[in-house]
């Protein structure tokens, strides 16, 4: 699959492997710890930016991650559903 969470997921691999420098300073480890700890994939039904295949493949793809599938508008989640991340966050939490 060639798509922007293929690209990711391949970044993200390749940078758990070495470390990573940042403007700010060492960010060494952070990467890879991250896909090791517990991961939420939060999707809008109607993302308009990454295609729903796009977010079950990348939780796929993290071991153990979690992926929730929300009734949202666009890719901001966040913004236009906020109790709905909230609950799809508190539920992940439990």
């Amino acid at each position: 699959m060639h798509s922007y969470a293929a690209e990711l997921l391949e970044i993200l691999t390749e940078l758990q492997l070495r470390e990573v420098i940042y403007v700010g300073g060492s960010m060494s480890g952070i990467i890879g710890l991250l896909l090791r700890v517990p991961t939420l994939i939060v999707q809008s039904s109607n993302d308009v930016a990454v295609p729903l295949a796009g977010g079950e493949y990348l939780a796929a793809s993290i071991p153990g991650a979690r992926y929730m599938l929300i009734n949202a508008r666009g890719h901001l989640a966040h913004m236009s559903a906020p109790d709905a991340v909230n609950r799809a966050i508190r539920s992940f939490l439990d």
